[in-house]
Formats: structure tokens, sequence, C-alpha cells
């Protein structure tokens, strides 16, 4: 019931496609994939953004949404990292031939469907890209 209601997105879409083709476990997933998700959302509410800031210890002022955008990141990475959270797809076995299989899997997932900004599946191929 939860996770009907938790409004998932493209990360968890993309993530399941992933762990079932893979066997790689589903945060991990979550993960590998979040920073690129994050960026090809952000412009869509930048404002749900500041409140992941400001959980993330982030205090802006005077910053252009750019600059926002790209400490977010930076400090997500960093979040990441420390907990030992560092592989990327293509270092747990996807190959660039296996994205469009991935996508179009993923575009099926239904979480798809609550993410913020409309994605296609050429969008979910890109991101997937980004995340290798």
């Amino acid at each position: 019931m939860a996770f009907s209601n938790a409004i998932l997105g493209a990360t968890h879409a993309m993530s399941h496609s992933v762990g079932g083709f893979l066997d790689i476990s589903h945060g991990e997933c979550n993960a590998m994939l979040m920073n690129s998700v994050i960026s090809f959302n952000y412009d869509s509410e930048p404002e749900r953004f500041d409140v992941i800031a400001e959980v993330l210890g982030l205090n802006f002022k005077n910053e252009t949404s750019k600059e926002r955008k790209k400490a977010i990141l930076k400090k997500i990475t960093e979040f990441k990292a420390n907990l030992g959270i560092v592989r990327k797809l293509e270092t747990v076995g996807v190959k660039s031939c296996d994205i469009p299989i991935l996508a179009k899997k993923a575009y099926t997932d239904p979480n798809h469907i609550t993410n913020p900004k409309t994605v296609s599946v050429r969008d979910i191929e890109v991101i997937y890209e980004e995340s290798m």
C-alpha cells in the first residue's frame, strides 16, 4: 500500500528493470540511477529539491538554479560514496546494447507514470547512458 501511494517515479521503474535483469539489489540500483534521474527531473520542480537540499544540510542563499542542482548532485554523490555505493551500471554488467531493452521494460513499469516530469523511452535510455 505504501509503495502504491509513494509516487516513486523513474528511478524505481528503471531500478526494477536493471535489478530484474542482473539480480542487483533494488537499493543499489536506485543509488546508481539517482543522480541522473534528479538531473533529468530538477527543472520540473526545483522547489521539491530545495527540501532535499535542506535535509542534506545545504543552505542556499543567492545561488542560481543551476548552482543549486550542481550542489545537490555533489552532496548526494558524497553521501553515496560515504556509504560505499560507488558502482555504476557498467561495473555491474550493463552493456550499451542492453539499454534499449532495459528502457522499454522500465517504460512499461507503472512507477514511471508518477515521475515529476514525463519520460519517454528515449529519455530513459539517456538516463541509463548517463548512469553508465
